[in-house]
């Protein structure tokens, strides 16, 4: 059942009501359920791929909602109805073959569903496993925002060698040729981390499964990385070790020498990835090269081994991470390895299997260094790529970047097009496109890396036109206005082909209306909409090309009468009406009245942090305020105990 806020009270009264003053407010009712939708979840189950796997999905509540099989390759798909107010719905993946190791999995796949569209892609792999354990910890468990965070952390703490699918994200991306080989090597790869981590703490005489190992470590990374002080449930033992086999099973992967159960497994994976997607892929395994957020896991590993090391093999290899690109191929990787390296670390990974308290804390204290890189401070990206790209001319875009640490960079980038060259040494974009390049290349982003943080630019858009055939777009808006005023402002467009044109408008302040078919801006700011709006963009487009006007600044100044405002404050709510501790707090409505008239809205607070909010424009006069609690499914609590202020 659905809670409701409990009631909260304004800071100046302290009292609380025990029931809503206004019969127009009543508190929050449980979904009654009434709404149902038609919902079909497929993807790809399996750390690579796993035939005939047991796949169900379960109600936030653990109550069974349908049961299916994956197939040969590992896809799968359930069809159920259900109603579209409750997310996120975890789906699992017990039992079947694992095709790459040719037996049963070692842990449960684990995966969601976050959203109520009518065909919903969820693929159940370790990457979404991993992301189930870090959502759990995080504050309001497996809600689509938690989940959304948590594959991010996972794809980036434990990256494992996505490149695309960072952005594209390992749970809801379509898998086909163009990213099978990239999924299915690096969920492998992390599939390996957990499986090694669990079999070393086995053989020092721990009894932990691969599965407490992923809650281990879910439960440590709801604050980014692996050290051992997370969230609750974190564990120093599990992550330190992860933390040295992280290092040598990237070193494989990346090499293209991934062991599973000390054989070579590249062969079952590149049979696995065939299956997938049931011929060669696009991109194939032997294509695969590491992305910026793959060598700079790459590089924490090696930092937090050989800070605890002085073998030579990995003191060696720490160095040489540092010359490793994301154009560093697997054949150029394993030339430069040093031998015995993997013999080095199996052998560091053992002593701190067997709890070496001082050494699982050296471990866990250089992770947190790498991590953080105190004194690193991560490198800045910046610029504006000209958003269109006439047939026969030079199109030259260079980014403006910084690292305060004068570490080397090195530029990554994704999604461009085959007509330009790039430079991975200033992260430089030029080259001429011809006529049969014209088209629209979307999600390029450009990536810089000082093998610890990462920065990215975009993504962004280069539309490829015939010469002569751009629209155009003119005009100078007004940067400031004064409350209670009209800003206007209508830009000039022209299309030499007479092409009907469509604006857009990005970081539009909320005080402002747009019309997407002239382009016009319109609106009155009040008091609570005074300061500065940055970075405004006005663009139009013909279908195929966008010209858009420079970023601009509109602030907003105040003429707000002194005696004509009135502050209300607040003390936010911290239980439901029930007791239950508050965990989906999304915002606040102030209410108003004069005398026994009905209350009326006077503005919306969407910050769940706000305690005070200015109410302005108003006669003179004793008015009475209340407010109320909004949580994220925008249900509203009762009414707070009212106060009266004067304005004057």
């Amino acid at each position: 059942m659905t809670r409701w806020f409990g009631l909260f009270c304004l800071a100046v009264l302290g009292g609380c009501l025990s029931k809503p003053k206004d019969p127009g407010h009543e508190p929050f009712s449980s979904f009654n359920g009434a709404f149902h939708r038609d919902i079909v979840v497929e993807g790809l189950a399996g750390s690579a791929a796993t035939s005939g796997a047991d796949v169900s999905a379960t109600t936030p509540d653990g109550q069974s909602i349908v049961d299916g099989k994956s197939g040969a390759a590992g896809h799968y798909s359930l069809a159920f109805r259900w109603a579209d107010d409750t997310y996120a719905l975890e789906l699992t993946a017990n039992g079947g073959i694992d095709l790459v190791t040719g037996r049963p999995p070692e842990f449960v796949l684990r995966g969601v569903v976050a959203s109520g569209k009518a065909r919903v892609v969820a693929n159940i792999n370790a990457f979404s496993t991993l992301a189930v354990e870090i959502a759990r910890g995080l504050n309001g468990g497996l809600r689509p925002s938690n989940l959304r965070d948590a594959e991010e952390i996972a794809a980036t703490a434990l990256n494992c060698g996505l490149t695309t699918l960072v952005a594209d994200g390992p749970m809801t991306a379509t898998i086909d040729g163009r990213n099978a080989a990239e999924l299915g090597m690096a969920s492998a790869t992390l599939a390996e981390i957990f499986r090694r981590t669990s079999a070393q703490l086995v053989l020092a005489g721990f009894d932990v499964s691969a599965n407490e190992v992923i809650r281990a470590l879910g439960a440590d990374l709801v604050d980014g990385l692996i050290e051992g002080n997370g969230g609750r449930g974190a564990d120093p033992l599990v992550a330190a070790v992860a933390s040295v086999v992280t290092a040598q099973v990237l070193a494989e992967s990346l090499s293209h020498r991934l062991r599973v159960d000390g054989l070579d497994a590249m062969g079952a994976i590149e049979a696995t990835i065939a299956g997938i997607v049931g011929n060669e892929p696009t991109v194939p395994l032997g294509e695969l090269k590491p992305g910026l957020e793959t060598v700079a896991q790459f590089r924490r590993s090696l930092a937090v081994v050989a800070a605890v090391s002085d073998d030579p093999a990995v003191l060696g290899l720490a160095g040489i991470a540092r010359s490793i690109t994301p154009e560093t191929s697997a054949t150029e990787l394993r030339a430069i390895l040093p031998p015995g390296f993997g013999r080095a670390v199996s052998k560091l990974t053992m002593r701190v299997a067997m709890n070496d308290s001082d050494l699982v804390e050296a471990i866990n204290l250089s992770a947190r260094r790498a991590h953080d890189g105190a004194p690193n401070r991560p490198p800045t990206i910046s610029g504006e790529p000209p958003s269109s790209a006439p047939v026969g001319s030079t199109y030259v875009f260079r980014p403006a970047f910084s690292d305060l640490d004068g570490d080397a960079l090195t530029f990554g980038i994704s999604g461009r097009p085959a007509w330009l060259v790039f430079d991975s040494q200033s992260g430089q974009l030029f080259g001429t496109p011809s006529a049969h390049d014209v088209g629209v290349y979307r999600k390029i982003t450009v990536t810089v890396s000082d093998g610890i943080g990462i920065a990215t630019l975009g993504p962004f858009s280069i539309s490829v036109v015939n010469a002569g055939s751009m629209p155009s777009i003119a005009g100078t808006p007004p940067t400031t206005v004064v409350t209670g005023n009209t800003y206007y402002f209508s830009p000039r467009a022209d299309d030499p082909d007479g092409d009907e044109l469509q604006f857009r408008i990005d970081n539009k302040p909320a005080w402002v209306s747009f019309d997407a078919g002239s382009g016009i801006l319109a609106g009155v700011p009040r008091e609570h909409d005074v300061g500065s709006y940055h970075d405004i963009r006005v663009s139009v487009s013909d279908g195929d090309s966008t010209a858009a006007l420079a970023a601009f600044t509109i602030t907003v100044t105040s003429i707000l009468r002194e005696a004509g405002a009135v502050t209300v404050s607040w003390t936010p709510p911290t239980h439901n009406s029930d007791g239950t501790i508050l965990e989906d707090l999304a915002g606040f409505r102030v209410y108003w009245r004069a005398g026994s008239a009905p209350y009326r809205t006077s503005m919306l607070v969407t910050n769940a942090a706000a305690t005070r909010a200015v109410v302005d424009d108003l006669e003179p006069g004793r008015y009475e305020f209340a407010v109320t609690a909004l949580n994220s499914h925008g249900r509203e609590s009762g009414l707070s105990e009212p106060v009266e202020k004067v304005a004057r």
